[in-house]
């Protein structure tokens, strides 16, 4: 018997083949930039998988220089020229960055990911390779240094900013990588004349013109940005900026260039004081629903939660009345309303759910409002500004009292009226809600 399993168990081996299950795994992200000034290949990564990666797969790159071939070697293995940090992408991510001197300019570069790091398989990734030549500093190189000033214009923050063709600034933070910057030398003065703003925003390897320096401290960081401790003497307050010398890292070492804090432009008020201020009206809030019966809970629960009305608003019931009482009793109810509010000195807004399957009663209740607005339009405030109505059906308002006041949400419009009309009702037309 046990000659047998084993039998079986050679030939399983022999002939037995395991399937393999795809984990839907892609690269996402899989860039790399060469900067010639800087002999420096950026490398970044993201790669998913909806059941997840194991601890053990690991991202490889391999590329061609005039030097020779670079085969298939683990990222995380080359000498970093920058700090990279390790990056959680998640549970069904893997990502990161890597920075590798390449003096020589690096061609057929691919990435890929090995499941394990002692396996065959592989995944490859679509490797999207740019070339930056050597050129300006401020379009040629992949970290801008520049700085900002606070608001009142006394103290100054040093910002420093990835710059890469493919990917922004955040992406690349994400991923894990961070540089060295440092500032010194700064001083207050001007800019010099034919500085092309539009090409050079951030003003990166820009001069100043008469600058008086300032006696401030270095400062340096690998963080995003870092303050001068200082503030800017009153003399300087006439100068529109700040100067420094800024230093960078690269494969080749440092590399130093102007760097340049614009101040805040002054302003004052176009209007110093407003006789009107705008203020917000305040919403009167209407339920008009059938009360003996239930159409639809849930569309009445979204009515109210569009319109922000509580459940203690009671609905006001159409229930057994005539088109001539629902007019009455609706305007009654919105005068004493409109009354009671305009004691407090605020300008309103009628906000209805109107929740029926009743056709007919859209006119109704269009009549109703007709009668209830036409006495504010010729008020001072405090008034009736208007009204919105969230209706179970697609209207088209008639009144050119109540077009003139009143949003009906959803609108349908006809193709017979003019384009005015079309036009009139077309702004309401995208809150379609589904049917009753």
């Amino acid at each position: 018997m046990r000659v047998a399993a084993l039998a079986l168990i050679v030939a399983c081996a022999l002939g037995c083949k395991v399937e393999f299950s795809d984990v839907a795994a892609r690269f996402v992200v899989g860039d790399a930039t060469w900067f010639e000034a800087e002999q420096t290949l950026f490398i970044f990564y993201e790669v998913q998988a909806e059941q997840g990666l194991s601890d053990a797969s690991v991202v490889e790159v391999r590329f061609t220089t005039d030097d020779g071939v670079v085969d298939w070697t683990p990222v995380s293995d080359f000498e970093s020229v920058h700090t990279h940090l390790a990056v959680d992408c998640g549970a069904t991510s893997r990502c990161g960055s890597q920075s590798i001197r390449v003096a020589r300019e690096p061609r057929d570069v691919r990435l890929r990911m090995r499941y394990h790091r002692d396996g065959a398989l592989s995944l490859d990734a679509t490797t999207r390779l740019n070339i930056v030549n050597a050129g300006p500093a401020f379009s040629h190189r992949s970290l801008l240094v520049y700085g900002v000033f606070t608001e009142d214009n006394k103290a100054v923050q040093w910002r420093a900013r990835h710059h890469f063709p493919a990917l922004r600034n955040e992406e690349v933070e994400r991923l894990g990588l961070r540089r060295y910057f440092a500032i010194d030398d700064m001083a207050y003065g001007q800019l010099g004349d034919g500085i092309d703003t539009d090409a050079n925003p951030y003003l990166y390897a820009t001069d100043c013109e008469g600058s008086t320096p300032l006696e401030w401290q270095p400062v340096s960081t690998e963080e995003r940005a870092i303050f001068s401790p200082e503030t800017l003497p009153d003399a300087a307050s006439a100068l529109p900026v700040v100067c420094a010398r800024s230093t960078v890292r690269d494969a080749t070492g440092t590399f130093s260039t102007g760097a340049v804090a614009r101040k805040n432009p002054e302003v004052r008020p176009a209007f110093p004081v407003l006789r009107s201020p705008v203020e917000d009206a305040t919403p009167i809030k209407y339920v008009i629903a059938t009360c003996d019966r239930t159409i639809s809970t849930p569309h009445l629960k979204m009515q109210r939660q569009r319109l922000l009305i509580d459940d203690d608003v009671e609905p006001f019931c159409i229930d057994g009345l005539s088109t001539e009482m629902l007019i009455d009793q609706l305007v009654a109810r919105i005068r004493e309303d409109v009354e009671r509010v305009r004691a407090e000195g605020h300008d309103m807004v009628l906000v209805m759910a109107l929740h029926h399957d009743q056709r007919p009663l859209r006119e109704t209740i269009e009549a109703a409002l007709e009668e209830a607005l036409s006495t504010e339009l010729g008020r001072s405030t405090p008034r009736v500004v208007g009204a919105f109505v969230l209706d179970s059906y697609a209207y088209s308002i008639t009144n050119g009292t109540v077009g003139a006041t009143t949003i009906w949400c959803p609108a349908s419009v006809s193709l017979t009226p003019p384009d005015e009309a079309i036009l009139a009702t077309a702004a309401s037309l995208g809150c379609t809600l589904p049917p009753v």
